[in-house]
């Protein structure tokens, strides 16, 4: 009860507009980064480094400065951006496993290209 005031009280004494943006700015910016650092993670998940940065980016989300900053719920937000993160790479990874009959090759530059589908198709 007293944390929900407290954070009634803090944002009151704020400049609102600004506050709110310079926090939307923040997560968006950490969001991104986390991306960037899972997405190497899964493709390279020796690297030490997006290993390394994952962790950190988690806690931050997870911890108590996170809370006391924003009015977001940070484990919540993060475990929602991880799951849309995994979504959307699967929805890649179905994509590119379209049959090359589905493809369109009209849009071919190369005259030995369009050479070798004119041969093709006889």
């Amino acid at each position: 009860m007293r944390e929900k005031q407290n954070k009634q009280n803090r944002a009151k004494s704020m400049p609102d507009e600004g506050y709110y943006a310079l926090t939307e700015a923040i997560i968006m910016q950490t969001i991104e980064d986390f991306k960037r650092a899972y997405l190497r993670l899964k493709r390279c998940p020796d690297d030490q480094a997006a290993a390394e940065r994952v962790k950190e980016i988690t806690s931050f989300f997870c911890g108590g400065y996170f809370s006391s900053l924003f009015d977001v719920n940070g484990p919540g937000l993060l475990k929602r951006v991880t799951k849309k993160i995994d979504e959307e790479k699967k929805a890649k990874k179905k994509e590119k496993k379209k049959p090359c009959k589905e493809r369109n090759f009209t849009d071919v530059r190369s005259p030995a290209l369009r050479l070798l589908m004119f041969m093709r198709k006889r």
